[in-house]
Protein backbone atom coordinates (compact mmCIF):
# COMPACT_ATOMS: atom_id res chain seq x y z
CA UNK A 1 0.00 0.00 0.00
CA UNK A 2 1.31 3.44 -0.96
CA UNK A 3 1.26 6.16 1.72
CA UNK A 4 1.53 9.89 1.17
CA UNK A 5 2.11 12.88 3.46
CA UNK A 6 -0.54 15.55 3.94
CA UNK A 7 -1.16 18.61 6.09
CA UNK A 8 -4.29 18.93 8.24
CA UNK A 9 -5.58 22.19 9.72
CA UNK A 10 -8.45 22.48 12.18
CA UNK A 11 -9.71 25.93 13.18
CA UNK A 12 -12.39 25.89 15.90
CA UNK A 13 -14.34 29.14 15.60
CA UNK A 14 -17.30 29.99 17.87
CA UNK A 15 -19.65 29.76 14.87
CA UNK A 16 -18.20 26.77 13.00
CA UNK A 17 -15.19 24.47 12.64
CA UNK A 18 -12.95 24.77 9.60
CA UNK A 19 -11.17 21.55 8.55
CA UNK A 20 -8.71 21.88 5.68
CA UNK A 21 -6.09 19.68 4.03
CA UNK A 22 -3.68 20.33 1.18
CA UNK A 23 -5.87 18.87 -1.55
CA UNK A 24 -8.59 16.28 -1.94
CA UNK A 25 -10.54 14.73 0.90
CA UNK A 26 -8.88 13.18 3.96
CA UNK A 27 -10.81 11.16 6.56
CA UNK A 28 -9.44 10.97 10.10
CA UNK A 29 -11.74 9.11 12.46
CA UNK A 30 -15.11 10.85 12.39
CA UNK A 31 -13.72 14.05 10.87
CA UNK A 32 -13.39 14.91 7.19
CA UNK A 33 -10.79 17.42 5.99
CA UNK A 34 -11.25 18.96 2.56
CA UNK A 35 -9.13 20.99 0.21
CA UNK A 36 -11.63 23.85 0.25
CA UNK A 37 -13.92 25.35 2.88
CA UNK A 38 -17.30 26.90 2.05
CA UNK A 39 -16.27 30.23 3.66
CA UNK A 40 -12.49 30.40 4.11
CA UNK A 41 -11.74 28.75 0.79
CA UNK A 42 -8.32 27.12 0.60
CA UNK A 43 -4.89 27.72 2.07
CA UNK A 44 -2.67 29.54 -0.43
CA UNK A 45 0.36 30.09 1.76
CA UNK A 46 1.91 29.40 5.14
CA UNK A 47 4.88 31.02 6.82
CA UNK A 48 7.52 28.73 8.29
CA UNK A 49 6.90 27.91 11.93
CA UNK A 50 9.43 29.61 14.22
CA UNK A 51 10.40 28.90 17.80
CA UNK A 52 9.96 31.58 20.44
CA UNK A 53 12.93 32.89 22.39
CA UNK A 54 12.90 34.95 25.57
CA UNK A 55 9.69 36.93 25.79
CA UNK A 56 8.38 35.63 22.44
CA UNK A 57 6.17 32.66 21.71
CA UNK A 58 6.12 30.32 18.68
CA UNK A 59 4.10 31.82 15.85
CA UNK A 60 3.45 31.61 12.13
CA UNK A 61 0.95 32.89 9.58
CA UNK A 62 -1.51 31.26 7.21
CA UNK A 63 -2.99 32.85 4.09
CA UNK A 64 -6.51 31.84 3.07
CA UNK A 65 -8.18 32.51 -0.27
CA UNK A 66 -11.79 33.00 0.89
CA UNK A 67 -14.81 32.23 -1.24
CA UNK A 68 -16.20 35.11 -3.30
CA UNK A 69 -19.55 34.77 -1.52
CA UNK A 70 -17.98 35.15 1.95
CA UNK A 71 -18.70 38.51 3.58
CA UNK A 72 -15.97 40.21 5.65
CA UNK A 73 -18.08 39.55 8.77
CA UNK A 74 -17.91 35.83 7.99
CA UNK A 75 -14.12 35.97 8.04
CA UNK A 76 -13.48 38.19 11.03
CA UNK A 77 -15.56 38.66 14.16
CA UNK A 78 -14.56 39.74 17.68
CA UNK A 79 -15.13 36.23 19.01
CA UNK A 80 -12.72 34.70 16.46
CA UNK A 81 -9.61 35.93 18.26
CA UNK A 82 -8.07 33.20 20.45
CA UNK A 83 -9.97 30.50 18.51
CA UNK A 84 -8.00 27.27 18.71
CA UNK A 85 -6.04 26.20 15.63
CA UNK A 86 -4.14 22.93 15.27
CA UNK A 87 -1.86 21.75 12.50
CA UNK A 88 -0.86 18.11 11.86
CA UNK A 89 1.22 16.14 9.36
CA UNK A 90 -0.42 12.82 8.52
CA UNK A 91 0.15 9.71 6.40
CA UNK A 92 -2.75 8.73 4.15
CA UNK A 93 -3.48 6.35 1.31
CA UNK A 94 -5.31 7.31 -1.92
CA UNK A 95 -7.03 3.93 -1.90
CA UNK A 96 -9.26 4.86 1.05
CA UNK A 97 -8.47 8.59 1.66
CA UNK A 98 -8.00 7.53 5.29
CA UNK A 99 -5.27 8.54 7.70
CA UNK A 100 -2.87 5.88 8.96
CA UNK A 101 -2.26 5.84 12.68
CA UNK A 102 -2.18 9.13 14.57
CA UNK A 103 -1.06 12.29 12.74
CA UNK A 104 1.87 14.18 14.22
CA UNK A 105 0.75 17.39 15.93
CA UNK A 106 3.02 20.19 14.76
CA UNK A 107 1.32 23.21 16.32
CA UNK A 108 -1.44 23.87 18.83
CA UNK A 109 -2.20 27.56 19.11
CA UNK A 110 -4.77 30.27 18.68
CA UNK A 111 -5.87 32.77 16.08
CA UNK A 112 -4.38 36.17 16.85
CA UNK A 113 -5.04 38.69 14.10
CA UNK A 114 -6.49 38.58 10.59
CA UNK A 115 -6.20 41.09 7.76
CA UNK A 116 -8.32 40.99 4.61
CA UNK A 117 -6.26 42.15 1.64
CA UNK A 118 -7.41 43.01 -1.86
CA UNK A 119 -5.41 42.71 -5.07
CA UNK A 120 -7.43 43.43 -8.19
CA UNK A 121 -10.36 41.03 -8.13
CA UNK A 122 -8.80 38.62 -5.63
CA UNK A 123 -8.97 38.59 -1.86
CA UNK A 124 -6.57 37.06 0.65
CA UNK A 125 -7.00 36.63 4.38
CA UNK A 126 -3.68 36.92 6.22
CA UNK A 127 -4.01 35.17 9.58
CA UNK A 128 -1.38 35.26 12.32
CA UNK A 129 -1.34 32.26 14.64
CA UNK A 130 0.38 32.28 18.03
CA UNK A 131 1.01 29.63 20.62
CA UNK A 132 -1.50 29.17 23.44
CA UNK A 133 1.38 30.23 25.70
CA UNK A 134 0.55 33.78 24.58
CA UNK A 135 -1.92 33.85 27.46
CA UNK A 136 1.00 33.79 29.89
CA UNK A 137 1.92 37.29 28.72
CA UNK A 138 -1.43 38.72 29.79
CA UNK A 139 -0.25 40.55 32.90
CA UNK A 140 -3.74 41.94 33.60
CA UNK A 141 -2.31 44.89 35.50
CA UNK A 142 -5.58 46.69 34.86
CA UNK A 143 -7.34 44.33 37.27
CA UNK A 144 -4.95 45.20 40.09
CA UNK A 145 -5.10 48.95 39.48
CA UNK A 146 -8.82 49.36 38.94
CA UNK A 147 -10.93 50.85 41.75
CA UNK A 148 -13.32 47.88 41.70
CA UNK A 149 -10.57 45.30 42.14
CA UNK A 150 -8.80 47.47 44.74
CA UNK A 151 -11.97 47.62 46.86
CA UNK A 152 -12.52 43.88 46.51
CA UNK A 153 -9.24 43.42 48.39
CA UNK A 154 -9.43 46.45 50.70
CA UNK A 155 -13.11 47.18 51.27
CA UNK A 156 -13.95 50.88 51.58
CA UNK A 157 -10.49 52.05 50.47
CA UNK A 158 -10.98 54.81 47.87
CA UNK A 159 -7.38 55.52 46.90
CA UNK A 160 -7.91 54.48 43.29
CA UNK A 161 -11.18 56.30 42.71
CA UNK A 162 -9.36 59.30 41.23
CA UNK A 163 -7.22 57.17 38.88
CA UNK A 164 -8.45 58.73 35.67
CA UNK A 165 -6.83 58.77 32.25
CA UNK A 166 -5.13 62.16 32.37
CA UNK A 167 -1.96 63.23 30.58
CA UNK A 168 1.63 63.99 31.57
CA UNK A 169 2.47 60.58 33.12
CA UNK A 170 4.76 60.54 36.14
CA UNK A 171 5.94 57.23 37.56
CA UNK A 172 5.06 56.46 41.15
CA UNK A 173 7.46 54.73 43.50
CA UNK A 174 10.61 55.66 41.60
CA UNK A 175 13.08 58.48 42.01
CA UNK A 176 12.12 61.48 39.89
CA UNK A 177 14.14 64.55 38.91
CA UNK A 178 13.69 67.65 41.06
CA UNK A 179 10.87 69.97 40.01
CA UNK A 180 11.88 73.26 38.40
CA UNK A 181 9.40 76.05 39.04
CA UNK A 182 6.36 73.76 39.23
CA UNK A 183 3.81 73.83 42.01
CA UNK A 184 2.07 70.58 42.96
CA UNK A 185 -1.26 70.52 44.65
CA UNK A 186 -1.67 66.78 44.54
CA UNK A 187 -1.43 63.90 42.14
CA UNK A 188 -3.89 61.46 40.71
CA UNK A 189 -3.17 58.05 39.26
CA UNK A 190 -3.71 56.49 35.89
CA UNK A 191 -2.86 53.12 34.45
CA UNK A 192 -0.04 52.99 31.95
CA UNK A 193 1.67 50.22 30.04
CA UNK A 194 4.55 50.05 32.50
CA UNK A 195 2.36 49.86 35.57
CA UNK A 196 0.64 52.38 37.82
CA UNK A 197 1.71 55.94 37.15
CA UNK A 198 0.78 59.28 38.62
CA UNK A 199 -0.22 62.49 36.94
CA UNK A 200 0.79 65.94 38.13
CA UNK A 201 -1.80 68.62 38.26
Amino acid sequence: MIWHKCNLIKLELPTRTVRLCDGGVIVWGSETFRGRDAVFGCVTGAEALTEGVGNEVPAFSITFSPEASAAPSDLNQPGFQTARLRFWIADWTPATCAVAGTPQLMFDGQLDQVELQFSGTTRELESSIVSSAERLFAARRGNGCSPTFHKSVWAGETGHDEATGLTIPRAWGVEAPAATGSVYNGAVGMFGRGGFVGVER
